[in-house]
């Protein structure tokens, strides 16, 4: 099955000298091999929960077999195993190939705070789009399982 690659994703920030924006916010994946993306950080919230601060979005080049096992989905930007630097930044990143597809709200958190694989993580398709946008969960040393 041959993968239909994104022309567009959403750039920020807005002044980005090294993204090709065609409109405020929309950006054209110059590159054959492209997937959307999105950098995002970790801030402390209330009651234990981390809220999502957007650093960076756009089109990132990566090969195909990474956008294949990784980056597949066109309707949400899917959390990427974080490494040892991120967490120790609390900096995550995710990567979709659908038009557009890197908002905010299309985030799918897949790992707890600590880098851990969170196999219980919210299914954007069963929740309400407010809590999509939100992004939120808990980050308390012990989860529910």
């Amino acid at each position: 099955m041959e993968l239909k690659l994104p022309d567009f994703c959403v750039g920020f920030p807005e002044n980005s000298q090294d993204m090709d924006f065609v409109e405020k916010g929309k950006v054209f994946c110059t590159e054959a091999l492209s997937a959307c993306y999105i950098w995002w950080r970790l801030t402390p919230g209330i009651n234990n929960f981390s809220k999502i601060k957007i650093e960076r979005s756009g089109c990132d080049v990566l090969n195909l077999e990474v956008i294949r096992k990784f980056c597949s989905r066109q309707d949400r930007c899917m959390e990427l195993e974080p490494n040892s630097v991120m967490l120790r930044h609390n900096l995550r990143k995710c990567c979709c190939i659908g038009n557009m597809c890197n908002k905010k709200q299309n985030i799918v958190q897949t790992y707890s705070a600590n880098g851990s694989w969170r196999p219980t993580a919210l299914k954007p398709s069963k929740l309400p789009t407010s809590q999509v946008i939100t992004a939120v969960y808990n980050t308390s040393s012990t989860e529910e399982g």
